[in-house]
């Protein structure tokens, strides 16, 4: 809960595999569905009861509902939805969290601004759940 932050619609990951931390811009949708999940909580506590390691969630995840995929299949999909949705290739590795090491074009000249990938991030969201006026949270709780 202490990596959420609802007001400036972000979640911080700590760390990463490329040792810097990562942060994830919120859209619209995400706020939806999160806001609730995070109240009476400590910020030392998950946003989800019995989360641990996102990969074995996964695991458990794709086990249940019998749909194979994996970690780097929802990465790759993400990137082909940007793509398709013409955000740029700056934009999208800055979202995936990579370092522009060994390409010089991307680390000296295209840069990546917060504004960028929020509007990025928001745009995914869009295109996969279209905001209207019925809420999110809504729908699931009518279904």
């Amino acid at each position: 809960v202490g990596q959420v932050n609802v007001r400036n619609r972000t979640i911080t990951l700590p760390r990463t595999k490329n040792g810097s931390d990562h942060t994830i811009y919120m859209s619209d949708q995400l706020v939806e569905v999160i806001t609730p999940l995070l109240e009476d909580k400590k910020p030392t506590e998950t946003v989800f009861i019995g989360a641990g390691d996102p990969r074995k969630i996964l695991m458990s995840l794709v086990k249940n509902i019998e749909v194979p995929f994996s970690l780097h299949s929802l990465r790759k999909l993400l990137v082909i939805t940007m793509n398709r949705l013409g955000i740029t290739l700056a934009t999208c590795s800055a979202c995936l969290n990579h370092t522009a090491t060994g390409n010089i074009t991307l680390s000296a000249y295209a840069h990546a601004t917060p504004d960028d990938m929020r509007l990025a991030w928001q745009a995914v969201a869009d295109f996969y759940v279209p905001r209207d006026a019925t809420s999110i949270n809504s729908r699931r709780t009518a279904a």
